[in-house]
């Protein structure tokens, strides 16, 4: 029984470490704040307000539109991380 017990701890403890296969994750690199709207294809539009230095996931598996006041950049689904940096999105 505490075998059974254990191994799902285990089992809920790795799934809870191991981030979203679909997950992007935008890093404001900037000093500055930024208010960035990001358009997953198929999904609502997010708002996120991102603090200097500040981090958010967004689910882009289908893709997703980013968009800074009139800067705009698109990213297909295999996009795993998209930084602000000097007020433009780069991505790798």
């Amino acid at each position: 029984m505490n075998i059974h017990f254990a191994a799902a701890t285990v089992a809920l403890g790795l799934a809870a470490a191991i981030p979203a296969a679909n997950a992007t994750t935008i890093t404001n690199s900037d000093k500055a704040a930024h208010k960035v709207t990001v358009l997953p294809k198929g999904a609502m539009a997010l708002h996120l307000d991102l603090k200097s230095k500040q981090s958010a996931n967004v689910d882009c598996a289908k893709g997703c539109q980013f968009e800074l006041g009139k800067v705009k950049a698109s990213y297909g689904g295999k996009t795993d991380k998209v930084w602000i940096k000097h007020s433009k999105f780069t991505a790798s």
